[in-house]
């Protein structure tokens, strides 16, 4: 080569600037267009993400709630009813999501059978209301003969509440399983349609990126 070096130059193209889109006012066939696309393209997750979050809600209460209605059950065929007296009313307080809480009351009632005084804890038979037990009133109860403290409040009111409380948990958990089902399956068909239009749509000879050690 010639005895001088030569630099490189400069790159002298200059980018063009990008051109704003013109601003356009928002009217309501916009709005309720932009509506309908974001529904199009995310109505899938939300079913999965609202699905979800039913059956979180069911799972941890139902099963309780069951076994709750058949011990009921059991004891209105081969049980024995006794008075009892409520010697205390326990309350805890629930925080829920954004500021929402609520308070819970259930009962803790004393029985005596031939001479044999005992305590039960009837957190199934919880309610929201605070003026629907209150201490030193009396209660019907039936306790099993063969275990004296298996106690369940005595009545058809109570066994309806039951009844209430599995129903609405079945409910939820059923509309939660069923959102999932259809929600879960073709958001994951989505996603990876994308993934792979995106590795389609990515230039001959170009690797993925390896993360930085």
């Amino acid at each position: 080569m010639a005895g001088g070096s030569t630099r490189a130059q400069p790159d002298q193209r200059r980018r063009r600037p990008r051109k704003r889109r013109p601003h356009r006012p928002l009217t309501w066939a916009r709005f309720w267009q932009g509506l309908r696309t974001y529904a199009r393209n995310t109505w899938a997750r939300w079913f999965t993400i609202i699905g979800g979050l039913a059956i979180l809600l069911t799972v941890p209460y139902l099963p309780g709630d069951v076994s709750a209605l058949r011990q009921n059950t059991d004891l209105q065929q081969r049980g024995r009813t006794a008075q009892a007296v409520v010697v205390e009313v326990r309350h805890e307080h629930h925080g829920g999501y954004r500021g929402g809480s609520w308070d819970e009351y259930w009962p803790v009632t004393q029985q005596s059978v031939d001479g044999d005084v005992f305590t039960a804890s009837l957190r199934r038979y919880s309610t929201r209301d605070p003026d629907v037990y209150e201490r030193g009133s009396r209660l019907a109860v039936l306790y099993d003969p063969d275990h004296r403290w298996t106690v369940a409040l005595a009545g058809d009111d109570a066994r309806a509440f039951l009844e209430r409380q599995v129903r609405h948990g079945v409910t939820v958990g059923a509309v939660g399983l069923a959102l999932v089902a259809v929600g879960l399956p073709f958001d994951v068909r989505r996603a990876r349609r994308k993934r792979r239009r995106t590795e389609t749509g990515r230039p001959l000879g170009t690797a993925p990126r390896r993360p930085c050690r």
